[in-house]
């Protein structure tokens, strides 16, 4: 996600693993332009780093480049800042109601956010 809260987002409803960071950097590296360099921040989750050791050579063919937040750095972490906003702000009460009303309204959340969800990064 940039400052200016546009993103490449791929849920999933499963445990995440280092395998899941390389599909989602895979379909993320399809999505943008070939020629352009693109730094992606990371925190320092094992699994991020598991995966950046197993897929650096092929995401740096793909011009991007994996840079990692300091450790306990959080407020640095624009991920971290999102699922806040989503948890405490966005998120009806009503989405709570079951798990198929929880999906739509993150996929609202996801679909909308720079409009109608908007956060201020500077």
């Amino acid at each position: 996600m940039n400052s200016q809260s546009a993103g490449y987002f791929h849920p999933v409803e499963t445990t995440v693993t280092s395998a899941t960071v390389a599909e989602v950097m895979a379909g993320f590296i399809q999505s943008r332009p070939d020629d352009k360099l693109t730094v992606v921040v990371m925190d320092n989750a094992p699994l991020h780093k598991k995966a950046v050791r197993e897929g650096q050579a092929d995401w740096l063919l793909g011009r991007v480049w994996v840079w990692f937040l300091p450790p306990y750095s959080p407020e640095l972490n624009r991920i971290e800042v999102l699922w806040k906003k989503i948890k405490y702000e966005w998120l009806p009460w009503e989405a709570y109601a079951s798990f198929e009303a929880l999906r739509n309204a993150r996929q609202d959340i996801f679909q909308n956010l720079g409009g109608k969800y908007q956060i201020n990064f500077v």
